[in-house]
């Protein structure tokens, strides 16, 4: 399960998921969101502001999700500990909601969940030099044979990245620095 699945993270997410053979839950709110998430290799896409995300859940995955990276946190955070399958692993990855998480500590403990948090800073002060090379020239690949496609909505030249900043802090725009 994804929430966030949107996202540039999400988006990029789900193909390395695809690429992987993963079968991917997708968590929007938006439904013009649904056909371009399918395409790029969500198994199910479920909006979370019409759809009953756990009835939904319930009712299409047997045994419930086995690992959910949250980006959001507030209710559809709290809602992924009641579809979480016996050893479901959870990575919560972004703050997208002021509202706190909630679970029952007995959904963690009776079905051994591990909770853990990812930071990009201290994840990439834990690699060594040739392993984020390697991860790196791995991405870089992907993008450059097409299996992973990044979604942006403009390009600036480097020489322009005081413009490219300025954009991004009036529209909120995905921009490539090229």
């Amino acid at each position: 399960m994804l929430t966030a699945a949107n996202s540039s993270v999400g988006q990029q997410l789900i193909q390395i998921a695809k690429a992987q053979e993963i079968h991917v839950v997708a968590v929007i709110r938006k439904d013009e969101q649904r056909q371009k998430l399918h395409a790029l290799g969500a198994t199910l896409v479920l909006n979370s502001e019409k759809q009953d995300v756990v009835k939904e859940i319930s009712e299409k995955i047997e045994n419930g999700i086995h690992a959910c990276m949250d980006a959001v946190g507030g209710t559809i955070g709290s809602q992924l500990f009641k579809v979480a399958a016996p050893h479901c692993k959870v990575i919560i990855y972004g703050r997208l909601s002021n509202e706190p998480v909630c679970f029952l500590n007995a959904d963690v403990v009776y079905k051994n969940m591990q909770l853990q948090g990812f930071g990009i800073d201290d994840w990439m002060n834990s690699k060594t030099n040739d392993q984020l090379t390697l991860i790196w020239n791995s991405l870089i690949t992907s993008v450059l044979n097409g299996t992973l496609k990044v979604n942006y909505d403009k390009i600036f030249q480097l020489s322009d990245f005081q413009q490219a900043i300025q954009t991004y802090k009036e529209t909120g725009s995905r921009i490539i620095l090229k």
